[in-house]
């Protein structure tokens, strides 16, 4: 979309266990979310369980200067 930049996160989903997926994606997002003043999330299945993970562990890992 017009004023969106996209990342697709492509994981192990049949090769990993949940936390090592959450912390996986924690770490990317993290860096990703550096350069934006706003993330927006859009899952579908196991992605919304891993970014219910990512926001659980540490809801900080999300938050802008962080």
């Amino acid at each position: 979309r017009e004023g969106f930049e996209v990342y697709a996160i492509n994981y192990p989903s049949t090769q990993g266990d949940i936390r090592t997926l959450c912390n996986d994606t924690a770490a990317l997002l993290k860096r990703v979310s550096a350069d934006f003043e706003q993330v927006n999330i859009v899952t579908q299945s196991l992605g919304g369980i891993i970014a219910r993970g990512v926001t659980a562990n540490d809801p900080s890992s999300l938050a802008v200067g962080a």
